[in-house]
């Protein structure tokens, strides 16, 4: 099963709720044999950085601004796991969850999961 993981900053987690939340259930599931992508954004996780304990990290840019860093990163990072097989869209926080429609209608067959 692939999971993709999105709306966080990256892992690992230095700072905040929503990123120790994501580290800690990603680090589970691959326990589990899940195939977990976190998406990561290149301020806050090194770019270069492929993997971290079994978890994959994909960098997609982003403005790096208060206002528009998590929704654009957000819109480029779901673009991203459409051209994927992602079983399962993971987003996580209220405004990265406004991009939950775009697998719903692009590819019915994956599960949505929205985590405020």
């Amino acid at each position: 099963m692939k999971i993709a993981m999105i709306g966080q900053k990256g892992i690992p987690a230095v700072y905040g709720g929503v990123e120790r939340h994501v580290e800690e259930l990603s680090l589970r599931l691959v326990e589990k044999k899940m195939d977990v992508t976190v998406y990561t954004r290149p301020f806050y996780t090194d770019k270069n950085k492929r993997s971290y304990k079994g978890i994959d990290l994909a960098s997609v840019p982003t403005i790096n601004s208060k206002h528009f860093s998590a929704i654009v990163h957000t819109l480029l990072s779901t673009i991203d796991g459409l051209k994927k097989d992602i079983d399962i869209f993971h987003f996580h926080s209220v405004g990265p969850s406004l991009m939950c429609f775009l697998p719903r209608i692009f590819k019915p067959k994956a599960k949505v999961i929205v985590t405020f």
